[in-house]
This record gives structure tokens, C-alpha cells and sequence, in this order.
């Protein structure tokens, strides 16, 4: 192999010829573009169904458990369950607990209750739950929205 004259002594890439290209990147085989869409298609396809099933099947178990909560407040309990909350509530602040919140009113949130209770000093608002949970238990959340 003849080395030429303007190809300085420490660049030793071969020479190569037209005919010495073994491929031409534009000659792609005639299945490569239909096998990278069916890649693709079975890619993307899989992703959808795949989210799809994941979705199917927390919608399915969601479902389940709320089969399994305990039954829904009545109005009734709505309204025993915050004067108790609001009772623990008092004695808890050093008051005397002995129940003196009137109820206010009684409104039905997203997902549950919320009462509102006006004593000699404060207000409360106690949330609960539209049910009990699969133990029976109901939990309370009192905030203390201060006097008026």
C-alpha cells in the first residue's frame, strides 16, 4: 500500500476504496423498517394494556376493601360520635368534659362528616368518616375553630 504524500506518518487509517465498503448505511434490508414499527407497535401496545390490567385490577381490589369497611354512620351516630369526640376534646384541655357544645350543624363532606359543636367558649368542627372502619373503630378529627 503506497502512502501518500500529504497523509502525515502517525495517522494509520487504512485507505479504502468505493468498492471496499462492505455496507452502505442506505441500504437497509427490506424488513428493518417493518420489524422496528412492530418493535415499536408491540412496545407501545404493551405499555397500554399493561397500565390498563394495573389500573383493571386496583380499581377491582379498591373495590374490595371497601366491601370489607364496616357499615355507614346514620345521623344519629354522626351526631353522639363528635359530642363525645368534643367531650374528649374539653377534658383533654383541662376543662370540665361535661358536654355543654350544642350542635350547629351537620354537614356531609367527600368522604365523610363534618359537625360543627359551639360551647360557652370555643367552637369545634369534628370530622368523621362516612363509616367505620373494618374494626368497628370510627376516628375523629376535632379542630378548635376558636369562638363565634
Amino acid at each position: 500500500m503506497d502512502r501518500d504524500p500529504d497523509q502525515p506518518f502517525d495517522d494509520l487509517r487504512p485507505e479504502l476504496s468505493l468498492e471496499q465498503v462492505p455496507y452502505d448505511e442506505a441500504d437497509l434490508p427490506p424488513t428493518a423498517i417493518p420489524e422496528f414499527v412492530f418493535w415499536l407497535c408491540s412496545a407501545v401496545g404493551g405499555g397500554i394494556l399493561g397500565n390498563a390490567t394495573y389500573d383493571a385490577l386496583k380499581a377491582a381490589l379498591g373495590a374490595l376493601r371497601r366491601i370489607e369497611d364496616g357499615p355507614a354512620l346514620n345521623g344519629t351516630e354522626v351526631v353522639g360520635f363528635a359530642r363525645e369526640a368534643a367531650g374528649l376534646w374539653s377534658r383533654r384541655e383541662g376543662q370540665d368534659g361535661n358536654g355543654d357544645f350544642e350542635v350547629t350543624a351537620v354537614e356531609p363532606t367527600d368522604g365523610g362528616w363534618s359537625v360543627e359543636l359551639t360551647g360557652s367558649t370555643t367552637t369545634l368542627r369534628v370530622r368523621l368518616p362516612q363509616r367505620r372502619d373494618r374494626n368497628g373503630i370510627v376516628q375523629a378529627r376535632v379542630r378548635d375553630s376558636g369562638f363565634g
